[in-house]
C-alpha cells in the first residue's frame, strides 16, 4: 500500500488524542494528588489560581495568644464556632489554620492539639495536623499549622452543623524540667473550594508528586532564564541538580520540551510525542519481522499501552525509553542484512543506545539494554552458530554500540557515580525481594482477577502497608493476552523469534517472582546488585 505508513500515523495519533485529550482540554492537572493539607506546602501556582479560598470563621481577637507552661502541665482555651456562611462545595478541603511559635525548640515533649468540643453529646474529637515554616518579620521560628476536617465533614448533613461544635486548643507540656511557651495568632476555619479543579485519584505517585513535578519546574526555569542548572538550593542545604539520573536532563526531547512550554504542557507533550513513537516504531518493527498490516497495527497499540507504560505513564524516563526500544531493534536487524560491517544503520544503532542511556533512571535503562543484549546473543546463536556465518560482525558491532553508548551516556554517569558512593540509598536485602516479589498464585490472574485484600480506607496514601503490597493485593493481567499465549503455542518452534520472545517471558517471571535466577544475576552483572529490584 503506497501511503501506508501515513494511514497508520494518523491511526496511532488519532488513539493518543483520544487518550489524552482530558489533560490537553484541563480535564486534568498533572498532578493534582498533592491538592490537599497534607502535602502543603507543594501547591503550583498552575492550580491554585483554580482555587477559591473561603473563610468560613476566624477567631475574632487578632492579637497574639501566649500560653505559658510549667513543665508536667496544660492548657485548655474554648473558642465557639459560629459559622457565617452557607458553602455548597463539590470538591474541596476544610481544615484550621492559624501561625504556631513554641520555645524553647528543644522541649520535644510539649504538643500542641486541637479538638473539636460537641456540645450535643458532650464528646470531643481530635484533629490530626500537619505544619510547615513560615517567614516572620522578627525571624524567629513560626510555623503555619492544619489541621484537616474532611473527614468529620463527611459525617456532617451540612457545613452549618460545625456550629455544634467549640473549638479546644490544647496546649501540653509533658517534659519534666523545662517549661514552654506556645504564641499563636490567625485562627481559622478555611474551605479550599476546588469545584474548578479536576482531579486524578492515584495515591501511588508520592515521587511525581514531592520530587518530580518541582524538578521539572525548577528545570524548566532554569532553561528558560538561560542556564544550566547545575545545583539546587531549594533542597536541603543545596544539592547537586542534573547529576539526578532519573529525570532524563539531556535527552533532546526531554530538553527542548522544558525549553519551549511551561513544565505541566512539557510534560504531556513529552507523552503525547512518546506514545506515538511507541505505537509507530512496534509497527514498523512487526511489519519488518513478516507481519501483516492488520497485525502489525494490533502489535503497535499493545506496545503503546503495555503495563510498564501503563503503570509509569506520568513519569517521562519510562516513556521515552519505551519509544527508543524497537527503533533500535529495527535499526540493529536492518544492520545485520547490510554486507558492510559499517553502515548507516550501526550509526542509528549507536545513537539509539546513548539515548537510551540518557533517558533517566539507570534501572530502566539497565533493563532495557540488558534485554537489547539479549537480543544480540539470539542473532549470534541464529547467524553464527546455527548458520555458520562470520562472527566478526555481530562481535565488532556490539562492541561499538555499547561502547560509543556508553560514552554518550557519560555526560550522566560521570556526575552520577560520586553521588551514588555517597548515597544513603542501599539496594534491597534477598529477604525484601522475596516478600515484595510477585506470589505465584497471583498467575492466576491469567484467567481472572486475583484480588488479596481491600485497604479499609479511602485514602490509601495513609496505609503505608497496603501501598507497600499493592501489586501482591490486586493482579490481573486478563484472558485474551491468556489466550494469546495458548495459540503462540502452535508456532513457538516453527519461528525461533517468537521462541526468543517466549523465553524472554518466562525469564521475566523467573526475575519477577524472586527465584534463584534475579540473585545469580546479581551476582554476575556488574552494578545489578547496586539496584533495588522487586
Amino acid at each position: 500500500m503506497k501511503y501506508e505508513k501515513y494511514y497508520v500515523i494518523i491511526v496511532f495519533l488519532l488513539i493518543t488524542v483520544i487518550y489524552l485529550y482530558p489533560a490537553f482540554l484541563g480535564k486534568v492537572d498533572t498532578p493534582l494528588d498533592i491538592r490537599n493539607t497534607y502535602m502543603y506546602p507543594w501547591r503550583y501556582h498552575e492550580v491554585d489560581k483554580k482555587i477559591s479560598v473561603i473563610e468560613l470563621w476566624k477567631y475574632s481577637d487578632n492579637n497574639s495568644n501566649i500560653i505559658e507552661l510549667k513543665p508536667q502541665s496544660s492548657n485548655t482555651q474554648i473558642h465557639e464556632l459560629k459559622i457565617a456562611k452557607v458553602v455548597n462545595v463539590t470538591k474541596g478541603n476544610f481544615y484550621f489554620t492559624f501561625n504556631l511559635r513554641k520555645e524553647p525548640e528543644e522541649n520535644d515533649k510539649a504538643i500542641f492539639v486541637l479538638q473539636l468540643f460537641n456540645k450535643t453529646t458532650n464528646q470531643s474529637v481530635s484533629i490530626p495536623y500537619s505544619y510547615s515554616p513560615v517567614i516572620a518579620e522578627d525571624f524567629s521560628t513560626w510555623y503555619k499549622a492544619y489541621f484537616n476536617l474532611d473527614k468529620i465533614i463527611q459525617n456532617l448533613n451540612s457545613v452549618r452543623e460545625l456550629g455544634n461544635y467549640n473549638v479546644q486548643l490544647v496546649a501540653e507540656n509533658n517534659h519534666s524540667d523545662l517549661s514552654a511557651k506556645y504564641t499563636f495568632t490567625n485562627l481559622q476555619l478555611i474551605c479550599d473550594d476546588r469545584s474548578n479543579v479536576s482531579t486524578v485519584k492515584n495515591f501511588y505517585i508520592n515521587d511525581l508528586v514531592q520530587m518530580f513535578t518541582p524538578f521539572r519546574e525548577y528545570y524548566s526555569k532554569a532553561l528558560k532564564q538561560g542556564r544550566i542548572p547545575f545545583w539546587n538550593n531549594y533542597t536541603f542545604t543545596g544539592t547537586e541538580f542534573i547529576s539526578e539520573p532519573q529525570m532524563g536532563y539531556f535527552h533532546p526531547l526531554y530538553l527542548f520540551s522544558y525549553l519551549l512550554f511551561d513544565h505541566f504542557s512539557a510534560h504531556l507533550f513529552i507523552l503525547f510525542v512518546c506514545l506515538i513513537l511507541c505505537g509507530f516504531g512496534a509497527y514498523l518493527l512487526a511489519r519488518y519481522w513478516g507481519l501483516g498490516y492488520a497485525a502489525s497495527i494490533f502489535a503497535g497499540l499493545v506496545y503503546m499501552f503495555h503495563p510498564f507504560n501503563a503503570k509509569w505513564l506520568s513519569y517521562e524516563h519510562v516513556l521515552i525509553n519505551s519509544a527508543t526500544l524497537p527503533y533500535l531493534l529495527l535499526m540493529y536487524e536492518k544492520y545485520l542484512k547490510e554486507k558492510n560491517i559499517l553502515n548507516k544503520y550501526l550509526i542509528f544503532s549507536i545513537l539509539l543506545t546513548g539515548l537510551i542511556f540518557i533517558s533517566g533512571h539507570l534501572q530502566k535503562v539497565y533493563y532495557a539494554l540488558f534485554f537489547f543484549f539479549l537480543f544480540i546473543i539470539f542473532r549470534f546463536i541464529l547467524n553464527v552458530i546455527l548458520a555458520k556465518q562470520n562472527p566478526t560482525k555481530i562481535l565488532i558491532s556490539s562492541i561499538l554500540i555499547f561502547g560509543i553508548g556508553l560514552l554518550i551516556g557519560s555526560i550522566v554517569l560521570v556526575q552520577f557515580f560520586p553521588l551514588f558512593l555517597h548515597s544513603h540509598r542501599e539496594p534491597f536485602s534477598k529477604d525484601f525481594i522475596k516478600a515484595a516479589s510477585i506470589p505465584l498464585k497471583a498467575f492466576i490472574g491469567l484467567v481472572y482477577p486475583f484480588y488479596g485484600g481491600h485497604p479499609g480506607d479511602s485514602n490509601l496514601a495513609l496505609n503505608p502497608m497496603y501501598v507497600a503490597g499493592f501489586f501482591r493485593n490486586y493482579v490481573y493481567f486478563g484472558l485474551l493476552p491468556f489466550a494469546c499465549a495458548l495459540f503462540s503455542l502452535k508456532i513457538i518452534l516453527k519461528n525461533k523469534l517468537v521462541l526468543f520472545l517466549f523465553l524472554s517471558i518466562i525469564f521475566s517471571i523467573l526475575v519477577s517472582i524472586g527465584s534463584p535466577l534475579l540473585f545469580i544475576l546479581q551476582t554476575i552483572l556488574p552494578g545489578f546488585k547496586q539496584m533495588q529490584h522487586f
